[in-house]
């Protein structure tokens, strides 16, 4: 294998890396954006140059869609994102990620207390499509969290309930580090039953 095709192009500061790496070390930023965690450490002017790559490029693949939708996620651009979302699944629909990100792009960082009824029923779709694809404890505790600011507050029955996915979600080991990203994307107070 050749030196050229074991390189790649930062997707901020445009220097040449190894395709291999996740940070570039010229700038010190993710070579891709590839996950929520990865965007929400940068400044919007970096999210920004980002964007601007990603768009002049205009690649139709699959982690691209995923990559632009994450930082419009991140820039509070929910439709532009849900929309990026919408096509990476339409390329490749058993990609568990796509329907993740998509669920929060759909919330519009609303408290799901406050959203309608048919919103959080997609909301929900998402993850449980998510979660079918890949199981994950973050989607249970994302489901969790959801249920309960929506359906235990407002004294309204669901099964299962928010306490039953916790559980799920609390037996395959959700990290703090997760919970602690996904409280803040999702705009939810948590209360102690929903903490570690």
């Amino acid at each position: 294998m050749n030196s050229q095709s074991m390189q790649a192009t930062c997707r901020c500061c445009g220097a040449v890396v190894h395709a291999t790496g996740t940070q570039c070390e010229y700038c010190g930023n993710p070579i891709r954006i590839t996950t929520l965690r990865s965007a929400s450490q940068l400044s919007k002017p970096v999210l920004m140059k980002y964007l601007r790559n990603y768009e002049a490029t205009r690649s139709e693949n699959n982690s691209s869609h995923i990559s632009l939708g994450i930082i419009y996620l991140q820039l509070g651009q929910f439709a532009h994102a849900k929309d990026r979302f919408d096509k990476a699944i339409e390329l490749d629909p058993m990609h568990a990620e796509a329907y993740f990100y998509r669920a929060i792009a759909r919330l519009e960082n609303k408290k799901p207390f406050l959203c309608a009824r048919p919103l959080i029923d997609e909301v929900l779709r998402d993850l449980d499509a998510a979660y079918e694809i890949e199981q994950q404890a973050l989607y249970k505790y994302i489901s969790a969290l959801i249920r309960y600011d929506y359906f235990q507050r407002k004294n309204f029955r669901i099964e299962p309930n928010f306490a039953e996915e916790f559980e799920i979600a609390k037996s395959m080991g959700i990290g703090s580090g997760d919970m602690d990203l996904v409280q803040a994307v999702l705009n939810i107070n948590v209360i102690p039953e929903l903490q570690l």
